[in-house]
């Protein structure tokens, strides 16, 4: 076993280094951790091609580990003696400047249900405050702290596991009277290396100088379950020690502090959202800027774009605004679509297929009262909801509201609204209901048929639509025979049929 441990390390020290050219450690080895055994004579063994490291390879080298807290120190660029250095102390009076002037704000205790016991319980007692590393007013340690996370570290790590998403960074701040946080997990466990949504590495760096034994505030990191060692651990938050775990792995609790503690954590992605929201919106503005196929086209194409996550419109719409002003939006869907993206007091906000509306309206994407929602049938948390969307410029066709005024009334309801502005159409292929596209990701029921959705699209007829999305065909759910997608394409059709009939120039 402990050859194997032996074995193991020396690749994944030889791996980093190789990979990430790692320089010489200084002539001063007193910053680096006890269980360094530093060799002079020792030379490293030349690697001629690029190796690649499991991510469960890299947990159980990190969970062998003794003394984990420093393995940056070990593993990875030896920056992190120099920030220790320049910066921690700093980053500490930067910390406490910004909690003097109630810069913090409570971390939720908001506890979900969920299969994982140890995931969100967050009874907690501390306050915290998101970092936004592109922020002019952010104080220069903490900066360079964060530099350090997103440069070397980050680097390092994306060399033998996935991290190509954004970093998100908080500072959190326990008060000297018993603050805590009990067990907990970071992320939720998955065997899926591309969701989005995960964290992927958890890194903290902690920022308290001449921290005592007998103050508390101990990082406990609890030994996995499917492995008979290592035991649990606890890891003092001393001045420029630095964690790193995986985050859907370890769980975790932070003991009741006694003297106030601060840390820097950073939270590392496979993939990054708004990072892909932006290549979206280049892309479609680029095309938008080309010139049409014919003179009686318009000064600008008209677009019709596929997917997908429904999230694409609002990078669509940001284009749209560029070269038509605000535009009136038409929307097909089972659900608002328009939810407020601040889920909790800790989170940011969150863009997604659910919120992205409530960007747009924000950002005055779109013309105010103006605008509707078609086919509508998703359950709501409370009345406010649809407040909340009304507020936002939406007005609302329920699904139900064909069986008393029928197609017709549909489609004039619809003109009505819109009028005579330039339109964008957004179509989720979840209007329809279930019976006729299955193959789709939150399905509702109650839709309309495809005859009465096809019928309210031709419906559109003489309206300035600017372009128009289809969204949310999820193949993976479709039937054999494959009506979702042939209901798709249909609807493409007709939405390209009312398009070519209208033109936006004469």
């Amino acid at each position: 076993m402990a050859s194997e441990r032996e074995a193991l390390e020396a690749r994944i020290l030889r791996v980093a280094a190789t990979n990430s050219e790692l320089p010489d450690f200084p002539d001063d080895k007193s910053d680096l951790p006890s269980d360094y055994e530093y060799n002079p004579d020792e030379e490293e063994e030349e690697v001629e091609e690029f190796e690649e490291i499991t991510e469960n390879e890299l947990l159980q080298y990190l969970d062998q580990q003794e003394n984990p807290l420093n393995i940056a120190q070990r593993l990875f660029y030896n920056e992190v003696n120099t920030t220790q250095s320049q910066a921690h102390c700093g980053a500490r009076e930067e910390a406490e400047q910004m909690r003097e002037q109630d810069l913090f704000c409570q971390a939720s205790n908001l506890k979900t249900d969920d299969e994982d016991p140890f995931r969100d319980v967050k009874a907690r007692d501390d306050a915290i405050m998101w970092l936004d590393p592109a922020s002019k007013t952010l104080p220069v340690n903490l900066q360079k702290i964060m530099t350090f996370f997103d440069g070397p570290l980050h680097q390092d790590l994306a060399t033998m596991i996935k991290l190509k998403g954004r970093t998100e960074y908080q500072l959190a701040y326990y008060h000297p009277d018993n603050a805590r946080y009990e067990r907990h997990r970071d992320a939720f466990p998955t065997d899926d290396p591309e969701d989005t949504h995960q964290r992927r590495v958890t890194a903290i760096c902690y920022i308290n100088p001449q921290w005592m034994p007998g103050d508390g505030g101990e990082l406990k990191l609890f030994g996995r379950p499917d492995m008979a060692e290592p035991a649990d651990r606890t890891i003092s938050p001393l001045l420029g020690r630095i964690v790193l775990f995986l985050s859907g792995v370890v769980d975790h609790a932070v003991l009741p502090a006694n003297k106030e503690r601060f840390a820097v954590t950073a939270w590392m992605r496979p993939f990054d959202n708004e990072k892909a929201v932006l290549g979206i919106h280049q892309g479609y503005k680029a095309l938008l800027n080309r010139p049409p196929a014919t003179k009686s086209a318009g000064d600008f194409p008209r677009l019709i774009t596929m997917g997908g996550d429904h999230t694409i419109t609002l990078p669509i719409l940001r284009s749209i605004h560029a070269a038509y002003g605000p535009v009136s939006v038409i929307h097909f869907d089972s659900h608002l679509d328009s939810w407020s993206p601040y889920t909790d007091g800790e989170s940011k906000p969150d863009l997604n297929h659910g919120t992205y509306f409530y960007f747009a309206s924000e950002e005055g994407l779109i013309r105010k009262n103006e605008s509707v929602h078609g086919g509508i049938r998703c359950p709501i948390f409370s009345p406010e909801d649809y407040k909340q969307d009304a507020d936002l410029g939406f007005q609302i066709i329920e699904a139900r509201d064909i069986d008393s005024i029928g197609v017709r009334g549909i489609i004039d309801r619809i003109r009505n609204i819109v009028g005579d502005n330039y339109v964008y159409l957004s179509i989720d292929i979840d209007t329809l209901d279930p019976a006729y596209a299955p193959g789709t990701g939150t399905p509702e029921t109650g839709g309309w048929s495809t005859r009465e959705f096809r019928s309210i699209i031709r419906g559109l007829e003489g309206l300035k639509i600017v372009g128009a999305d289809l969204v949310e065909v999820a193949p993976a759910y479709d039937t054999n025979a494959q009506v979702t997608a042939i209901a798709a394409a249909d609807l493409l059709f007709d939405v390209l049929s009312v398009m070519i009939k209208t033109r936006l120039k004469a």
